[in-house]
């Protein structure tokens, strides 16, 4: 939704966390793995990669160093997307996204609002679906 706003860099380092998110859990499935590619075209990636070029915590680090507020709260949203596309949001994955939070000085109740908005547009696409069909 809002990746075209991240530098290169920063999109390069989410790519990573997005790698390391989808493992979380010790499983890439096929809904997180088409939503990786939705990303890279969001981003105008030529192709989609699924090895990090960083450890996860090098990529937490270099995307503080290069973000503001604003970006690390993009990246956050879309991390938490990703972890909650297959309707399995475990405890891996919360841990995950927790520990980036935390990084990023992102606090409890704003994490909490991105998840609750997270599952409110998943709500929608999920309603217009059903309209549709």
């Amino acid at each position: 939704m809002y990746l075209n706003q991240l530098s290169k860099e920063q999109k390069n380092l989410f790519l990573d966390l997005c790698i390391y998110a989808v493992v979380a859990n010790q499983e890439m499935n096929d809904d997180e793995v088409g939503c990786i590619k939705q990303y890279c075209d969001e981003m105008n990636f030529t192709e989609v990669r699924y090895t990090a070029q960083y450890t996860v915590d090098e990529a937490i680090d270099k995307l503080i160093e290069v973000s503001e507020r604003r970006e690390l709260r993009i990246v956050l949203l879309e991390l938490t997307a990703l972890v909650m596309c297959d309707g399995n949001y475990d405890d891996s994955e919360k841990a995950f996204i927790n520990k980036i939070a935390e990084a990023a000085n992102i606090t409890e109740v704003e994490k909490i609002q991105i998840h609750d908005a997270i599952s409110d547009l998943f709500y929608i696409y999920e309603k217009i679906e059903r309209l549709m069909n």
